[in-house]
């Protein structure tokens, strides 16, 4: 994401090396999702494969913070309960990769809002430990099963938060 507009690498999704979820928000809009049953996740380079049935199209998708920058907790948290789960960035270190259960609060060196380099999901919240329940696309041998607990604000977590709205007939 390059201040108003997506930049595109080598192609509009990304790659396993990659990538930037708006684009395939935009492709979800037209072309219904899968389940992971008909088309198995194999963690490797391969083509869209479009689903055969319409029941899982994204009706809208939109940004949590116009600019896409890094939401306030309170609006984070307001986005979580209007429209569920929703996709960020966070900036991984080897001590994120490393991660195994608590709370996640490195607060790595970053060098402006956009130091970011993975995508996860925001699924939740804990005030009492300051921190968001994130689910990881690492696989379950990463943190608690593929989920962790990451403090608010650390490693510029919540930059490109984006809502969607799936149209499931």
């Amino acid at each position: 994401y390059d201040g108003y507009e997506v930049t595109y690498v080598t192609s509009k999704a990304g790659n396993c090396q990659g990538g930037w979820y708006g684009p395939v928000f935009e492709f979800l809009r037209t072309n219904s999702a899968a389940l992971e049953a008909q088309i198995p996740y194999k963690n490797m380079e391969g083509t869209c494969r479009v689903s055969n049935t319409d029941k899982y199209k994204i009706a809208a998708w939109g940004y949590v913070m116009p600019d896409a920058g890094i939401p306030p907790v309170k609006t984070m948290k307001e986005a979580l309960c209007k429209y569920g789960p929703v996709a960020a960035c966070i900036k991984v270190t080897p001590m994120f990769i490393a991660y195994k259960e608590g709370i996640y609060d490195e607060f790595a060196w970053v060098s402006d809002d956009r130091d970011i380099n993975h995508a996860i999901t925001i699924i939740g919240w804990d005030d009492e430990k300051q921190a968001y329940r994130i689910k990881n696309s690492c696989g379950a041998e990463w943190g608690e099963s593929g989920f962790g607990w990451v403090k608010y604000d650390c490693n510029n977590i919540g930059y490109g938060a984006a809502w969607v709205v799936v149209n499931s007939k």
